[in-house]
């Protein structure tokens, strides 16, 4: 999902002793905040090592670390729900905040967000370059990348 885009996904979960009705969620790759300027104002963003088999990793943004956790989100657990019954949560360690954002609107008040890494909790990918190259020739090379990288995949699938 990108800022201020027409797409949101919003979810509900625990936090601490906190029911948490809504919070804005994505799923984002590693550099993501980079590219999107969002500086990391705690902890350490995601690595290629945080896998669907590894432990469950998030990053908040600073509104949701002090709201639920006084500011101490780091290392602290978030639940999401697991359908089922009878309904059981699954953990997920808060290892980064990073500076609040707006998600739906410019005029919005500040509210929570909660990342995880796209290995973990897959959605549906948008791209998002940042450069200092010309547009044109910037978009050739992504087109050209992705490209050889569907190849790559359809060649291992084979």
């Amino acid at each position: 999902m990108v800022p201020l885009g027409l797409e949101h996904w919003v979810t509900s979960m625990k936090a601490g002793d906190h029911i948490v009705q809504r919070v804005f969620a994505n799923s984002v790759t590693p550099g993501y905040f980079q590219t999107m300027q969002l500086p990391l104002l705690r902890g350490r963003d995601f690595r290629t090592e945080d896998r669907a088999n590894g432990v469950q990793v998030a990053i908040v943004n600073e509104t949701f670390a002090n709201t639920y956790f006084n500011n101490n989100a780091l290392g602290s657990s978030v639940y999401l729900p697991v359908p089922g019954n009878p309904r059981t949560f699954s953990p997920i360690t808060i290892i980064g905040v990073v500076k609040d954002s707006k998600y739906g609107s410019l005029g919005e008040e500040p509210m929570s967000a909660i990342y995880w890494p796209v290995s973990q909790q897959y959605r549906t990918l948008t791209l998002a370059v940042s450069t200092d190259s010309a547009p044109a020739g910037t978009l050739t090379a992504v087109r050209n990348h992705s490209l050889r990288s569907t190849r790559a995949c359809r060649s291992r699938l084979s």
